[in-house]
């Protein structure tokens, strides 16, 4: 279709459920600096997607940027003066059930 020059047109049906508890892993990457190494700059990025999204721009946008940003100051003839720390988290998009938990338990207990 692409080499006939024909739009490629696709419709998906997407949904999701709590299925229970999973463990998640965080990713960290450190850049240490070459003068003040125990001070720190940190940039992160959630690995997690929620909802019927696909993750590419939430957050897979922001996870490729910061591996960008770390991969451009790796290549830096002289280290930046303080440790710089990649942080790629997990379980940024579920943090907005607590509150719903929360209120669910009040009501039922």
């Amino acid at each position: 279709m692409l080499k006939r020059g024909e739009p490629v047109v696709m419709k998906m049906n997407m949904s999701s459920q709590i299925t229970g508890r999973v463990k998640g892993a965080n990713v960290i990457g450190e850049i240490t600096g070459r003068a003040d190494p125990d001070r720190y700059l940190v940039l992160g990025a959630h690995l997690d997607s929620w909802d019927e999204g696909t993750g590419a721009i939430d957050d897979g946008a922001g996870v490729a940027s910061m591996m960008a940003v770390a991969a451009l100051i790796g290549q830096l003839e002289q280290r930046p003066k303080r440790s710089i720390r990649v942080l790629l988290f997990a379980t940024e998009e579920i943090a907005w059930l607590a509150p719903q938990h929360i209120t669910l338990h009040a009501r039922t207990n």
